[in-house]
């Protein structure tokens, strides 16, 4: 079991697959926002048709680190030991999640640059994304959004159009009879304090419950024979994706991912 990213290179990432395919191991990897309550609702409420085709959908991590931060350790913010910045250190977990509800990517069009910070790496970028089933998307993420704000997602479909901020719902408008109901029956479910919530400022205010979870769920999968809860393909797309944002703001073109 390995914590995100699983690795910072594809390459690497893959030759790990191919050794725990070959010796018999089991790979998981720490997406541990997949495990919270609204996450899991919105996955359900897509993969059951509730929202319908997909149309657009954006997440936006908008996050504070300061200098001290980076310079601490020596590793953050370098290509060779942090494999990027804003992207994928902080955004990796929500861009992880946005294509587990909207589908696999296509391709991306990208744009990053430091702004607050003596980094090698990013401090800020933003990408236009195409998924393989038509929905566009954006992505936004930061380390140089002082105090620190927030991390939302936001999923617009045929049926009607879901907000999640900081692990909590705060729109679930789906097309139905008793549409507003269900919406205010959503906000009050899943409205409660969220773990970690408080990360978009310190590092140390993430909280360990979903970790909890996948690793006793790691248990279950050797102990029941079974793929553990966020396999190491899974893990891999979030880590694919950054790659191609990063290509495309090298060469300022649209990239496209196998």
């Amino acid at each position: 079991m390995c914590e995100k990213p699983l690795d910072i290179k594809t390459a690497k990432i893959d030759a790990a697959l191919e050794a725990c395919k070959k010796y018999g191991v089991k790979l998981g990897g720490i997406f541990q926002n997949r495990l919270n309550p609204a996450s899991k609702a919105i996955k359900a409420a897509i993969d059951n048709g509730e929202v319908g085709r997909l149309y657009l959908g954006n997440i936006q991590v908008k996050w504070w680190r300061s200098q001290e931060y980076y310079d601490r350790g020596g590793w953050r913010g370098t290509w060779e030991m942090d494999g990027g910045g804003s992207l994928m250190n902080q955004s990796v977990h929500t861009i992880d999640l946005f294509q587990w509800f909207m589908g696999p990517v296509k391709s991306v069009y990208a744009k990053t640059a430091i702004y607050a910070h003596k980094i090698e790496t990013e401090d800020a970028g933003l990408a236009l994304v195409t998924f393989k089933n038509g929905a566009l998307g954006t992505i936004i993420g930061t380390t140089a959004a002082y105090p620190g704000l927030d991390t939302t997602v936001q999923i617009h479909g045929e049926n009607g159009s879901i907000y999640m901020q900081d692990g909590k719902i705060r729109v679930w408008r789906l097309r139905g009879e008793r549409e507003a109901e269900v919406e205010r029956e959503m906000i009050e479910r899943f409205s409660g304090k969220a773990a970690g919530s408080g990360a978009s400022s310190d590092p140390e205010a993430i909280a360990t419950t979903g970790h909890a979870g996948q690793v006793q769920d790691m248990v279950d999968a050797i102990l029941e024979d079974r793929d553990p809860v966020v396999p190491g393909a899974e893990a891999r797309h979030a880590v694919q994706i950054i790659e191609a944002i990063y290509e495309s703001a090298r060469t300022g073109r649209e990239v496209e991912l196998d």
